[in-house]
């Protein structure tokens, strides 16, 4: 019996440690969006990726008292507040003319994962594999996304960092 338990425990433990393998979802979007994001308070975390690595996320991270603005002046990366077309259309939805796309970074009620920055920088990061992108380069028009949106309000010290897959 004592065999069997034993067994059993290091089977548990080595369960445990498999699912702890490999970057938190903290430590990808800080890679991907080029930021040190240790040490920051989290403030709510949306997701809704399945099994098979689709589904929207969205991280919201305190950022105050971090000096993050000064960081992002000079980042070639990030840019100042409006949004460009594209990232408008994904966070919030964007209508031109008789077409409209978006807002793409919803919660389960359709309304949008990032409320209205007035004052702030974003990020755009396409993680499309590359055969993908070269058959169509305008996001909107893929039939598929892959992409990381940061949006830092510079109001508030809060950073979104929102995850889309399809």
């Amino acid at each position: 019996m004592k065999k069997i338990l034993m067994a059993l425990a290091v089977v548990v433990m080595l369960l445990i440690s498999l699912t702890s393998w490999g970057p938190t979802e903290r430590e990808k979007a800080a890679r991907e969006l080029g930021i040190d994001l240790s040490g920051c308070a989290t403030v709510s975390l949306y997701d809704t990726h399945s099994g098979n690595g689709d589904g929207v996320s969205c991280q919201v991270l305190s950022l105050e008292g971090r000096g993050f603005q000064e960081r992002l002046r000079g980042d070639r990366g990030w840019s100042p507040l409006p949004l460009d077309d594209t990232a408008q259309a994904l966070v919030y939805g964007l209508e031109k003319g008789d077409a409209g796309w978006g807002p793409y970074l919803i919660d389960g009620a359709g309304e949008p994962l990032v409320p209205e920055i007035r004052e702030g920088y974003y990020c755009l990061v396409d993680r499309q594999p590359e055969e993908y992108r070269e058959e169509c380069q305008d996001i909107l028009e893929r039939y598929s996304f892959n992409l990381t949106v940061g949006l830092y309000d510079t109001e508030t010290d809060i950073l979104y960092i929102c995850r889309f897959d399809t």
